[in-house]
């Protein structure tokens, strides 16, 4: 990181004449090799995606880390997980991912130039905007559904057995939740925190999606009446500037915000994402602004509606924070 910092300070400095600004890309070419976002392998390549639309090349001007943006329930992609007998228009829903999240961040990544972070596996696999600690980070109905490593299964027989002839959906859980909080659960979380000391952003976004309605889990699912419809923005702080653009009489949108993130499903996901960034001090560096997005998944997937959105998020956050 030492090394990240030094050539960061570099990029800060003022720079005029010829000589310098070759001086200048040179040290953008430096940062474009050390950057630790540029060349994912493995485990990380497994858990992230990572979008960098930030003008390293083509401009004189620092390139922009104020802002960053993470989408925890991007991907649909299910890896290896073996499922039985479960529905398969549940792995293209939003019980799987946040419909139109990832075409979201992408888009507003671009429009800012800014990094965004987005996980590269499903929630059904592992829910990456949970507690480490919740008992939900594999939906129960998921567990009920998936095959548990025969070697696992030898070796814990009698935990396995029930008088229905069923195994236990703890063992389930404990057999399976193991070897994902590894491979995708704490990579993730690894890497938001090594993208914050990188970028040092001064506004963090992370972007969801919600289904109005829902046909699958009806006991689990939220359902929400025509007036309850909206753009929720939540945030920790007071300081809540994009909802306070967003729910200008002039977009005629409804914004809903909340200090407190509702975690009532699979469709609205809880706080810790959100936690964890809103806390995060860096040192010699005030604290970072943190919310969360969310908005109708057929809303994010309406090209034209998502433009406008996107074109009022980019004018209220450049106006709002310093960029470069």
């Amino acid at each position: 990181m030492n090394r990240l910092r030094k050539i960061l300070s570099k990029l800060r400095k003022p720079k005029s004449g010829p000589g310098e600004i070759e001086a200048y890309k040179s040290a953008y070419n430096q940062l474009s090799l050390a950057n630790p976002f540029r060349q994912l392998t493995g485990k990380e390549n497994e858990a992230v995606i990572i979008m960098d639309n930030r003008e390293l090349f083509k401009s004189d001007n620092p390139p922009n880390n104020s802002v960053f943006l993470t989408c925890p329930h991007a991907s649909k992609d299910i890896k290896y997980m073996p499922l039985n007998n479960l529905d398969d228009m549940i792995l293209y829903s939003q019980n799987a991912y946040d419909i139109g999240a990832f075409e979201l961040t992408n888009d507003l990544s671009e429009s800012l130039q800014c990094v965004a972070l987005l996980s590269n596996f499903c929630k059904l696999l592992i829910d990456p905007n949970k507690s480490i600690a919740s008992k939900h980070l594999v939906p129960d109905y998921v567990l009920h559904h998936e095959t548990i490593d025969p070697e696992f299964q030898s070796s814990h027989q009698g935990a396995f057995a029930r008088p229905d002839g069923k195994m236990g959906i703890e063992m389930n859980r404990r057999a399976i939740v193991g070897d994902r909080l590894d491979y995708y659960y704490i990579e993730y979380h690894k890497l938001v925190g090594e993208a914050l000391a990188f970028l040092e952003p001064q506004l963090h976004i992370d972007i969801h999606t919600y289904e109005c309605l829902s046909n699958y889990f009806p006991d689990d699912a939220s359902l929400m009446d025509e007036e309850s419809i909206g753009i929720q923005v939540y945030s920790k702080t007071e300081n809540n500037f994009i909802a306070e653009a967003l729910q200008d009489e002039d977009s005629g949108l409804k914004v809903f915000t909340d200090p407190f993130i509702p975690s009532l499903s699979h469709h609205q996901c809880g706080t810790f994402t959100l936690d964890s960034v809103a806390d995060y001090d860096l040192e010699g560096t005030s604290s970072i602004q943190s919310l969360q997005l969310s908005i109708p998944n057929h809303w994010a997937m309406d090209s034209e509606f998502r433009l406008y959105l996107i074109e009022i998020l980019t004018s209220t956050i450049q106006n709002s924070i310093k960029t470069p």
